[in-house]
């Protein structure tokens, strides 16, 4: 019983810590974009969704999706 109750804590450690890394991997991925935006000279995705906001209005030098974001910042 006592082997069970060991197996049990372990995966249920093993699936926390699973959690905390993916939670830290995502707020990695948004930090590097807004980084990314920034540099760019355009507005983070939070002040995009604002009108209100001057800089959002503002275009940046370059017209980039996602994925050519995230190549640049791999390079």
């Amino acid at each position: 019983m006592d082997q069970v109750i060991d197996d049990y804590k372990k995966k249920n450690r093993q699936l926390c810590e699973a959690v905390e890394n993916l939670a830290q991997m995502a707020a990695s991925e948004f930090l590097l974009d807004a980084a990314i935006q920034f540099k760019l000279g355009r507005a983070p995705p939070s002040e995009s969704l604002t009108d209100s906001n001057s800089v959002a209005k503002r275009p940046g030098p370059l017209s980039l999706n996602g994925s050519a974001i995230h190549s640049v910042a791999r390079a």
